[in-house]
């Protein structure tokens, strides 16, 4: 499909409609790239005889005495070209999301129509330092807690809420890090979280369960390539070579410690409490990761 610019169909018409005057003229259409489309501006005032031609074909056609926009150009997409889709989630990050929706439909079923499972369910999918602290991890499926528990939820809404902030800032740091590093990014940051959470409160019954530690960390690795990285470096995933107390990075980090430690002490609008120690953890391990500067 073949585009021109307007001011060469201007002359095509102008042709036209005076031929005595442009029949010895040769018609020269100025040089275009595809998918371009060239506007001419007419503007107001500018007397008839400083107009070029295309002005004056605008002027004959426009009744309404308005003044025409500035001169700009207008990138069309090829016929029959695809259109990006609005949520461009990439793959890893789609990936770990059905992981969790499919984790939570698994519980839901299994509080519905089989009780039986739920025993073996909460020792995989909840993290209780108690266990680990005892020894007794080792002896049941608690093994598999601190992997399990990154998927699990307690409940639609708490799902829900990592969801979208998986999909906001996995997005990123998936294209940033790529799918290998991004992984150890996920991976190391929840276990980070919990570790924090294990060191504050070893010999804690109360189990901790959900991906908030990792995506903390992820949050983090994002500031830190957004705040603290050199202009240009972001892409790659370097690091900055700048004092982080002179970047918003360290403001940043204050507010979000201060919004996890309140959040935690008044909980979620259900009534769950939150692991903010978790949250924290995660989010200094995403920082360190970044900070080490590592190459997609």
């Amino acid at each position: 499909m073949r585009f021109c610019t307007f001011d060469a169909v201007a002359r095509n018409v102008l042709a036209m409609s005076h031929p005595d005057d442009h029949s010895e003229q040769p018609s020269q259409e100025q040089p275009h790239s595809d998918n371009v489309v060239k506007f001419i501006p007419r503007v107001r005032g500018q007397s008839e005889k400083n107009q070029t031609p295309e002005h004056r074909l605008w002027r004959e056609n426009d009744d309404s005495n308005r003044v025409a926009p500035s001169s700009y150009t207008l990138h069309t997409a090829p016929f029959g070209a695809k259109h990006p889709p609005m949520f461009n989630i990439p793959r890893v990050t789609k990936i770990l999301i059905m992981v969790m929706a499919a984790i939570e439909i698994m519980v839901q079923i299994a509080q519905s129509f089989y009780p039986q499972a739920l025993p073996i369910l909460t020792q995989i999918l909840i993290f209780i330092p108690e266990l680990w602290s005892s020894g007794d991890a080792f002896q049941n499926a608690s093994i598999l807690s601190p992997l399990g528990s990154m998927f699990a939820h307690g409940g639609w809404f708490h799902l829900g809420i990592n969801v979208v902030s998986l999909a906001a800032f996995g997005s990123g740091a998936e294209k940033i890090y790529g799918t290998k590093k991004y992984l150890v990014l996920f991976f190391g940051s929840g276990v980070v979280g919990l570790l924090s959470y294990f060191a504050f409160y070893p010999f804690a019954t109360v189990g901790v369960l959900g991906a908030s530690g990792a995506i903390s960390g992820i949050f983090g690795a994002v500031l830190y390539n957004l705040y603290a990285a050199p202009r240009g470096a972001q892409t790659r995933g370097g690091g900055g070579q700048d004092s982080l107390m002179q970047s918003p990075l360290m403001m940043i980090c204050l507010i979000y410690v201060v919004i996890s430690i309140v959040s935690g002490l008044i909980g979620t609008p259900n009534g769950q409490p939150i692991a903010w120690i978790c949250h924290i953890g995660g989010f200094l391990a995403g920082i360190g990761f970044a900070a080490l500067k590592p190459k997609k």
